[in-house]
């Protein structure tokens, strides 16, 4: 009598853990497709956001270590009056910058103390009642691909008869933005400047041309 009483408390209870169980999984998914799409938009934003800062400081780091100046990678030609008559660029140590650039993005991008962060459930459910409460959820960074870096010249008025030479680096790179219940791919762009004078007088017709894209590995 005792064992048959037993014997369906256990039926019972395998009951009840698999109703709850059943619930539970039903839940996820209601929630899955009600915030889901709020919750890929809101980490797409903030993984933007932190993948910049990755390649901002990346890139600085570099020209830290390289102790770069804009005469570093551009030549002046003058005239005997001192007026500017062509822009020379330093291929090479723009390339080298480059190149050590998108490696460094890439190690920063795979190192899991930088390439991951943390953001408030309520927050990534985009409501502003909710935002910056619950559990935190981890968010990593994962490369989709190399890192795509091109140099540019940049012209633009600095005063009367001035011209301000910038060299801008545009970096390109496809991340996958990796949360517990899904992955979002996501393009991040972002332009420092690695170099800039101001040049007096009219700015010359004749000037090397930045070469173009370096793809990191």
């Amino acid at each position: 009598m005792k064992w048959r009483r037993w014997k369906k408390s256990q039926k019972k209870l395998v009951i009840i853990s698999i109703s709850i169980a059943v619930f539970l999984i039903l839940a996820v998914v209601i929630v899955q497709a009600s915030i889901g799409p709020v919750m890929d938009e809101v980490a797409v934003i903030y993984s933007k956001n932190t993948a910049s800062q990755i390649i901002e400081s990346a890139i600085y780091q570099i020209m830290e270590e390289m102790d770069t100046s804009y005469s570093d990678f551009v030549v002046l030609e003058k005239d005997e009056s001192g007026k500017v008559q062509a822009l020379k660029t330093n291929v090479i140590a723009v390339n080298t910058l480059k190149s050590k650039a998108s490696l460094l993005i890439l190690e920063k991008l795979q190192d899991e103390d930088v390439g991951q962060f943390k953001i408030p459930f309520g927050t990534l459910t985009g409501s502003n009642l909710l935002s910056g409460m619950g559990p935190n959820v981890t968010i990593r960074l994962v490369p989709a691909g190399s890192v795509v870096s091109t140099a540019e010249n940049n012209f633009t008025s600095a005063g009367i008869n001035q011209t301000r030479h910038q060299i801008m680096l545009k970096v390109e790179v496809t991340l996958k933005a990796v949360l517990p219940t899904s992955t979002v791919e996501t393009k991040v762009e972002n332009t420092v400047c690695i170099a800039e004078t101001v040049i007096v007088g009219d700015v010359p017709n004749v000037y090397g041309e930045l070469s173009g894209k370096n793809n990191g590995p």
